[in-house]
């Protein structure tokens, strides 16, 4: 079994909050939901997964979470 790094912990958190933040278009639930998945996706790609793809992991988290701000700055602009 391979040891947890702290850059793989730190990897972990950031998809965690990543997941939270998409989750958060449904509150509550979504935001814990999204939080448990990104976690999930988070650990295993950071035990094994290659740099490039850790990479690629990355950019597409953080592409998913400026499209929820983006939304959710429409949504309460629009309110």
């Amino acid at each position: 079994m391979r040891k947890v790094s702290s850059q793989n912990k730190m990897n972990t958190l950031g998809a965690m909050g990543a997941g939270a933040a998409l989750g958060s278009v449904i509150p509550g639930v979504g935001t814990l939901v999204g939080g448990g998945i990104g976690a999930a996706v988070g650990l295993v790609t950071g035990l094994f997964g290659s740099g490039k793809r850790k990479a690629q992991a990355r950019k597409r988290l953080f592409d998913a979470q400026q499209t929820v701000n983006r939304n959710n700055n429409y949504a309460q602009a629009s309110a």
